[in-house]
């Protein structure tokens, strides 16, 4: 199925990856990227709603994928909070 941006759609959880190219984004795939590069077990990115955390992690698991790594992608919300580990149930 094609995607709006022009790309073929890849629906994985809740976000459309590759639907549109990820822009402006670098720094922060950066920080990412050093992270596991430094030995990080993982990461976690929070920050306010509609910024792109979602799009960021998924292409940020998209780009670990491709070079072999093994990913898993955990999202939590407000309402939720109140439930302990709730982004792993």
């Amino acid at each position: 199925m094609g995607g709006a941006g022009g790309g073929s759609s890849n629906r994985r959880g809740t976000v459309a990856v590759g639907a549109w190219p990820l822009v402006g984004r670098d720094g922060e795939l950066g920080v990412l990227r050093r992270s596991i590069d430094d030995g990080a077990a993982g990461v976690v990115i929070s920050g306010e709603l509609g910024v792109g955390k979602s799009r960021l992690a998924a292409a940020f698991r998209d780009a670990l994928e491709a070079e072999g790594w093994t990913s898993s992608l955990h999202v939590a919300s407000q309402a939720r909070q109140a439930v302990p580990f709730s982004a792993f149930t």
